[in-house]
């Protein structure tokens, strides 16, 4: 998202990034990026995340201070997963945008139109399953992995769930965990963007194995119904 933001007319913010750092985001937790990685990026935050926008800190049991974000780039998919839902699985279960990995449209063979590249994953750092926070104990408050749009490894391994969201598996897909999950706090499913510049809602409904399908750049897999 860094090198994104000078043509999200956020210029200004980008020239903040001393130079002699690594421009991709490694060194994010620097000091000298306070006032880069605090600052919130309003099409990083959707309206509806409790959660999105706010600025966590030393108060919240964070040692450094950062800006929450409510999407994520998807990385690849869970191979386990897939081996599960298309057996025996591919060995390439990547997405367009790996981290540290320059990704082209040509590697989209599935198609730009059938290649998910950022997903909802709202919520984060705090965890949360379907319809609920995971925890509220302020003694064991479970965090998710990552939430913030300046770091560098804010590209996830996606995965679906079981239906309670407890665990990874292959019953739910959307809204059932934001633990490397597709996850929202719209009612009827989660927004994704596409690699043909698309913005979709994919339905609570939506199954694994479509998910999957999405997620994935070169699977092959042939897509059927609406998604």
């Amino acid at each position: 998202m860094t090198a994104v933001l000078p043509y999200i007319e956020q210029d200004n913010l980008a020239h903040l990034w001393p130079s002699g750092l690594d421009p991709n985001g490694t060194n994010w937790k620097s000091p000298e990026l306070e006032p880069v990685v605090s600052t919130p990026i309003k099409v990083q935050i959707c309206p509806s995340s409790p959660v999105g926008g706010r600025v966590l800190g030393p108060a919240d049991g964070f040692a450094f201070t950062a800006a929450t974000a409510d999407y994520a780039a998807a990385a690849s998919f869970g191979s386990a997963l897939y081996a599960e839902l298309y057996p025996p699985g591919i060995a390439d279960t990547t997405a367009p945008m790996q981290v540290r990995v320059v990704g082209r449209i040509a590697g989209v063979t599935d198609g730009t139109s059938n290649t998910i590249v950022l997903v909802e994953m709202s919520g984060r750092p705090w965890w949360y399953l379907p319809n609920k926070q995971r925890s509220t104990s302020t003694v064991n408050n479970p965090r998710t992995y990552g939430f913030g749009f300046w770091a560098d490894n804010n590209a996830h391994n996606i995965s679906t769930f079981l239906a309670d969201g407890s665990d990874v598996g292959t019953q739910c897909a959307v809204n059932c965990s934001n633990q490397f999950g597709v996850y929202s706090f719209h009612p009827s499913g989660a927004n994704v963007a596409f690699a043909d510049g698309s913005i979709r809602t994919l339905s609570n409904s939506l199954s694994p194995a479509t998910l999957a399908a999405l997620v994935t750049r070169a699977g092959g897999e042939v897509i059927r119904g609406d998604y």
